[in-house]
């Protein structure tokens, strides 16, 4: 018998499949997510829109989670975290119950729960290496660096945008003066979270890389999303990267015994840094306003979260359903604008209000968890484990797990997947010098 002939259809199709679920191209994907974002970004500084970004690059998100399922660990975790993602979307039911409309649901499903599927992402075994986190610092530093130029030379473009942007008739450099830095995007949140998850990927690469070219990069790295989170003029930014510096240097110090190079790196560290700070904020007017600016909001931290104690007593008064709460969404930024009971700052106390204690209990067993963990393995997992800590101490007073377009919730959950990665782990035993 003549052997069966393969159709070039079908060899197209097995290749495209093989494709969809190497190795390969899950790297390409990681590789590529931050500068896609970042391109997206830019072009619509420039006046080019091409719709709505976040959503297209979330559901590649969830795609590839999808892809690399078979790949996923097998533990309780993994369990724990697919539990409480069908948890989150089922509790949209409840909207029925109340008046909230629909739309609510739907911006918290995209900006709450796909940023999660970035956890199966990071815990996926054949997903070894740093692809993600060095493409995360060259491109995101890259980014803030240029937006770091373009805040201290003050060029007419960018003043006049940032004029615009703010509905005022200023076109002068005195928009700089009260304007946080934001880079291009507008707002200082993205620059709050992502300049906390690139300092922490920066350090991660300083230990972990084997050139100095990659070295030099995680440096200049770590001077500019410091830099940039002390900018943007954000309290738990400012205070969280602050903190991640100071341990990494404690950690170094006591725990590695290497005390003249941290103390050396701290040094030209702090030089460089207030240097540098100076040159963004050359003008004495702008230096006096930015400084009372960021000594104002440090010192009254108090009282923010004092600003924030109508929006918990609003919704202590309205919340009986205690176990499962009232749904997704139904207590978001959302319906806090459409007149309904809502807390956009805080997301303990808006998970309690949506999800219940059930909910609430369970996110907090994940995240203490995947603490816990990164704890037992701290010289390999010390910088997700930082990271995280400064996702939990923004959220105490912010939607840091449901931020902005969703986007900046992706180093969270690929971080908290990362530390349940074992093949991972036994990769970094062998990079990491201890």
């Amino acid at each position: 018998m003549n052997p069966v002939s393969t159709s070039p259809a079908l060899s197209s199709s097995s290749s495209v499949y093989r494709l969809l679920h190497s190795h390969r191209f899950l790297k390409y994907c990681l590789v590529a997510f931050m500068p896609m974002v970042l391109t997206r970004q830019m072009l619509g500084f420039f006046g080019i829109n091409l719709g709505p970004y976040s959503l297209p690059f979330l559901l590649l998100g969830l795609l590839l989670a999808v892809l690399s399922w078979k790949n996923r660990p097998r533990n309780a975790l993994v369990l724990l975290m697919t539990g409480f993602i069908i948890y989150c979307v089922i509790s949209g039911c409840l909207f029925v119950f109340h008046d909230v409309p629909i739309r609510g649901y739907l911006m918290d499903l995209s900006m709450y729960v796909l940023p999660m599927a970035f956890f199966f992402i990071g815990a996926n075994n054949v997903n070894t290496g740093d692809d993600f986190e060095k493409s995360f610092v060259l491109f995101c530093s890259g980014f803030m660096a240029l937006g770091i130029y373009a805040y201290s030379t003050t060029p007419a473009w960018y003043v006049q945008w940032l004029s615009a942007l703010s509905a005022t008739q200023r076109f002068g450099t005195e928009v700089l003066s009260y304007q946080r830095f934001s880079a291009f995007w507008g707002t200082s949140y993205p620059v709050a979270y992502l300049g906390m998850s690139g300092l922490c990927y920066s350090f991660f690469r300083l230990e972990s890389s084997s050139s100095r070219l990659g070295k030099g990069i995680a440096v200049l790295g770590i001077f500019i999303f410091w830099i940039s989170c002390i900018l943007c003029q954000q309290r738990a930014s400012m205070v969280c990267a602050t903190l991640v510096a100071v341990a990494e240097l404690l950690y170094a110090i006591v725990v590695l015994k290497r005390k003249l190079a941290a103390l050396l790196v701290a040094s030209v560290f702090l030089i460089v840094s207030c240097g540098f700070l100076v040159t963004v904020i050359s003008s004495s007017t702008r230096t006096e306003f930015i400084h009372g600016r960021i000594s104002e909001r440090l010192s009254k931290m108090d009282s923010a979260m004092s600003e924030r104690t109508i929006q918990y007593e609003t919704m202590w008064r309205n919340w009986n359903s205690e176990f499962v709460g009232y749904g997704i969404g139904s207590g978001g930024e959302y319906a806090y604008i459409t007149g309904h009971v809502g807390i956009p700052d805080g997301n303990y106390v808006k998970i309690l209000y949506e999800q219940g204690l059930i909910g609430l209990t369970w996110i907090v067993a994940i995240l203490l968890a995947s603490l816990l963990r990164a704890w037992k393995f701290f010289l390999f997992f010390r910088f997700e484990a930082y990271l995280i800590c400064c996702y939990c101490i923004c959220a105490i007073g912010a939607s840091a797990f449901c931020n902005g377009s969703g986007l900046y919730a992706v180093p969270l959950w690929y971080a908290v997947g990362r530390i349940w990665n074992s093949a991972e782990l036994t990769r970094r035993r062998e990079v990491i010098p201890a």
